[in-house]
């Protein structure tokens, strides 16, 4: 329990705060102020509960006054300036309290240091932006010797480590740079190149007409570029479920590979266009043989080949 002895008498209290300040060059900035005043009053000691009293007030008088400079565009850079404004607006607030104020004073307004860093930034963007060429030549020039010497202090295998990491980098950039119209090249994929063609063995490049040039799914013979897959060698290989083309004798004539638009080229390399009337494919019948064997004269029954003497009949 506090004395009553100690009431009124005079006591310190520190006091703290952050505020947020508009500052016309670095727009909103967190600031943080610090200070000690000695103050009296009559119900109170200086006791910890007093002293928080005292911080609270003046923490809020210090925030407003802070706002008011800012509305006045008062750059931050100049904030020291006003530190009589910020004393009075603390001693203001303690009195319309009832506080006897003997002293009031404000050691420091900062910015945090993540405000520190940002200002710092655009400083330096600033002191680049208004280089000349021949003074920002030397400014890299500088910034290049004091990598060299501090490369220099390291290590062999810190060095070895840095240039990889470097090579690395400018391989990414220069990949990245020759990639057409700034498309990014996935993990492990060769690079599309105009028409969509892949120019690596895997996954190997695929001509307009759908034909592939490498050895891989290798291209159909006798095909026609604009024959979308249809394979004509009836042979199951790689993409087996490309439909083949039909066994036995081929007219020369119109022949639809099932949707009257996919075409086929035949053996004999004539081609074979589409008919869009017609997409029912045309059959030859197979020619008749004669009743009689003309080598031996023994009925043939309609086989191909006699079954007396072998003699081909068809």
């Amino acid at each position: 329990m506090i004395s009553n002895t100690l009431f009124g008498r005079p006591f310190n209290a520190e006091f703290s705060g952050v505020a947020i300040y508009m500052d016309p060059e670095y727009d909103m900035l967190n600031v943080a102020f610090t200070g000690y005043t000695e103050v009296s009053i009559e119900d109170r000691a200086g006791d910890r509960q007093s002293a928080e009293y005292v911080n609270a007030l003046v923490s809020m008088a210090l925030t407003r006054a802070l706002g008011e400079l800012a509305n006045r565009k008062v750059p931050f850079k100049t904030i020291q300036q006003h530190f009589t404004e910020l004393n009075d607006a603390g001693t203001a607030a303690l009195q319309a309290q009832g506080f006897t104020v003997s002293q009031f004073v404000v050691r420091s307004v900062e910015p945090t240091e993540s405000c520190k860093k940002m200002m710092a930034l655009k400083d330096q963007k600033k002191a680049f932006d208004a280089m000349s060429p021949d003074e920002l030549r030397k400014k890299m020039e500088e910034a290049q010797k004091q990598a060299e010497a501090a490369m220099a202090k390291l290590s062999p295998e810190e060095q070895q480590k840095i240039n990889k990491n470097v090579a690395k980098q400018m391989e990414e950039m220069k990949r990245a740079a020759t990639m057409p119209n700034g498309a990014n090249m996935l993990p492990g994929h060769a690079p599309l190149h105009g028409g969509g063609m892949r120019t690596n063995g895997v996954n190997a490049p695929i001509a307009d007409g759908g034909v592939r040039t490498d050895g891989v799914n290798a291209p159909v013979p006798n095909h026609a570029p604009h024959a979308r897959g249809l394979r004509t060698d009836g042979s199951a290989g790689l993409n087996a479920n490309r439909p083949t083309a039909p066994t036995g004798n081929v007219p020369a004539g119109n022949v639809s590979a099932g949707n009257g638009q996919d075409h086929m080229r035949p053996a004999n390399g004539s081609t074979l266009n589409a008919n869009p009337t017609n997409t029912a494919p045309t059959v030859q019948t197979a020619a008749t043989a004669p009743k009689f064997c003309p080598n031996c004269g023994k009925p043939t029954g309609g086989s191909r080949f006699c079954g007396e003497c072998g003699t081909r009949l068809i």
